[in-house]
This record gives structure tokens, C-alpha cells and sequence, in this order.
């Protein structure tokens, strides 16, 4: 392996570079996605039932399509749970950004696994946030009709997938792994 790349990636700034980039990109292609489906299907305008577009058919035409995209504004969370609570859960959306970041900035050390897990939370963060300030509510579109499981977007998606990393990076960590990981209050250095 290249001696130059393997000093960047134990390099803190280089795991800053790859934090900021992985969020801001994959927010980017959530609140785009978005974009994409509501303009598409024509979302805004439609009246009643809302759209759907069946992405992945099933071919037993006496069961439900595989994967579909509907368009459901969400006022709740991920996956459509808490809806009565809006406005706590947008403060809540607002908090996370810069706790997100603050752990970040006062882990001691980062493996990979840590800053791809915590890039992919403030991404889904990021696309959620944009929404609930531009729309009020998070618009969601993803639907595996076949599971009966919520309609959900690609934010929802990236918070899922990077706390399954993190619970994965803390189950399977070596104890001295641990003790490098823990935070550092003292100096949140870049």
C-alpha cells in the first residue's frame, strides 16, 4: 500500500476532510433525490391519493410491487414516528448538527469505521434539516410496499446505515481500540 496514503488516513485532518465530504455529499444526494421524485412525479400538485411510481414490480401481479416511491411529507421523524411533535423534534434537528460535530471533534482517535458512521448521521441530519426549514415537514418517498414497512428518504437511510456502523465499530472494537476512541473534552483540536 502507498506509504503517503496510509500516512493521510491516520492524519486527524485528513478524517475531518473525509467526515465533512462524505456529509455534505451525501446531503446533497438526499435533498436532491427529493428534488428528483417531487418534480418528477409532480408531487406538489397532486390532489388526494398521492402519486405512486412503482420502481421495482413484483411479477406476481396478486402481491405488492417490491419497491415503490410515493410522495408523503412526514412531520415526524425518521420513518414517520412522533408526527404530533414537529417543532420539538426540529430543535432537536438543529441541536444534533453541532453534536454531531463536537463528538466528532473530541474523539481522540478516528478509525474509518467512526467517521464514515458519524458523516453519514449529520449527512441524513443535513437533508432532514433542509427540509423541515424549506418545507415544514420531511419529504419522503422510499416505499418496500411488499415489508408493509414506513415510507422513508435517503437521509432516513444514511442515519440508519451510520448507526449501524457505529454499533458495529463499538461491539467489535478491541479493548485497546476502546481506550484510544474515548473522548477528549480537554482539546477539541482540528
Amino acid at each position: 500500500m502507498d506509504q503517503g496514503f496510509v500516512a493521510a488516513s491516520n492524519n486527524k485532518k485528513f478524517h475531518y476532510f473525509i467526515f465533512i465530504f462524505l456529509a455534505l455529499c451525501c446531503a446533497t444526494i438526499d435533498i436532491l433525490s427529493k428534488d428528483v421524485v417531487w418534480l418528477k412525479m409532480n408531487c406538489e400538485s397532486s390532489s388526494g391519493k398521492p402519486p405512486e411510481y412503482v420502481v421495482i414490480p413484483n411479477p406476481d401481479s396478486s402481491s405488492k410491487d417490491y419497491l415503490q416511491f410515493n410522495c408523503i411529507k412526514n412531520p415526524g421523524i425518521i420513518f414517520g414516528l412522533f408526527a404530533d411533535y414537529r417543532n420539538l423534534f426540529f430543535v432537536i434537528t438543529i441541536i444534533a448538527i453541532p453534536l454531531i460535530i463536537f463528538i466528532f471533534a473530541t474523539v481522540k482517535k478516528h478509525t474509518w469505521t467512526f467517521t464514515v458512521a458519524l458523516g453519514f448521521i449529520l449527512a441524513g441530519t443535513l437533508g432532514n434539516v433542509f427540509d423541515r426549514i424549506e418545507y415544514k415537514q420531511v419529504r419522503d418517498f422510499i416505499e418496500f410496499e411488499f415489508l408493509r414497512f414506513a415510507v422513508f428518504n435517503l437521509a432516513d437511510a444514511f442515519i440508519l446505515v451510520g448507526m449501524f456502523i457505529l454499533t458495529l465499530e463499538m461491539v467489535l472494537f478491541e479493548d485497546d481500540q476502546k481506550k484510544d476512541l474515548h473522548l477528549d473534552v480537554e482539546s477539541p483540536s482540528v
